[in-house]
């Protein structure tokens, strides 16, 4: 599992504190920990497991016939944010592709 630290600014590039971030697994509920944050005031969701960071599953391989080829399974995550006085909003974000230190989402007022 790999901890998925979300960054919300506001359509000015200030930092929103007290954004709540939702993440969601559209294939297997059980590929995400710790399903729902608070930002800090930098904006940010807590990094680290000590911290109650968002935890999702990058991948998952599974034995096949051939032990040299694996099975490989990707996910894809909804992350839905919400603060006061912005827009809701929600992106999707596929794990077949690196997952950045901080995955930055933009909210509209």
């Amino acid at each position: 599992m790999k901890s998925l630290v979300s960054r919300i600014k506001g359509p000015d590039g200030k930092d929103i504190p007290d954004a709540l971030v939702q993440v969601v697994c559209t294939e297997d509920s059980s590929a995400v920990r710790n399903w729902l944050a608070v930002t800090d005031k930098s904006g940010l969701t807590p990094k680290g497991v000590e911290n109650d960071a968002i935890l999702v599953i990058t991948k998952k391989l599974q034995a096949t016939d051939n032990p040299e080829k694996p099975k490989k399974f990707s996910y894809t995550y909804k992350i839905i944010v919400q603060a006061a006085g912005h827009i809701k909003k929600e992106v999707i974000l596929k794990t077949d592709q690196a997952i950045p230190k901080e995955y930055l989402i933009t909210l509209k007022k």
